[in-house]
């Protein structure tokens, strides 16, 4: 997430930890817990977030995500890499980045292998990255 927030940070005249804080305040209580994990966001940029993003399926802790290939702008190109955020309900606190994920956009499916064990719900929050890692999209968020 690192890079993401840092480019962002630069825009707003901040560093990357204060971009990431100011973009999802809104969904931290005031007990340091997150009342809303759908207004946290991983990622933000001008990378397109594909139509019919969806889960397709779960087997064990592999997540199978799938969307429409057919709509792109100038900006996305079939070379972008899925990437993907999630947070365990067990470490609210502890967002982190899933270390084995599979898919690029003009493949329209991909594969996020979540930690083993999982007995709690997660947020998973699903976005793109240009081949280069410049770019970025904004993420979709989902709750298994």
């Amino acid at each position: 997430m690192k890079p993401i927030w840092e480019k962002l940070g630069k825009l707003m005249s901040v560093n990357g930890l204060n971009s990431f804080i100011a973009s999802n305040i809104q969904a931290f209580n005031g007990e340091m817990g997150i009342s809303n994990y759908e207004e946290i966001h991983f990622s933000k940029g001008v990378l397109k977030v594909p139509m019919g993003f969806e889960i397709r399926e779960r087997k064990g802790n592999k997540v199978e995500v799938c969307w429409d290939t057919g709509w792109q702008t100038s900006l996305d190109a079939g070379t972008d890499r899925l990437c993907a955020g999630v947070i365990y309900d067990d470490e609210p606190l502890r967002p982190l980045l899933a270390e084995n994920v599979t898919g690029i956009r003009s493949e329209g499916i991909g594969m996020i292998e979540l930690r083993e064990g999982i007995t709690k719900c997660y947020h998973l929050y699903c976005y793109f990255m240009s081949r280069d890692g410049r770019c970025y999209s904004g993420d979709k968020y989902f709750r298994g």
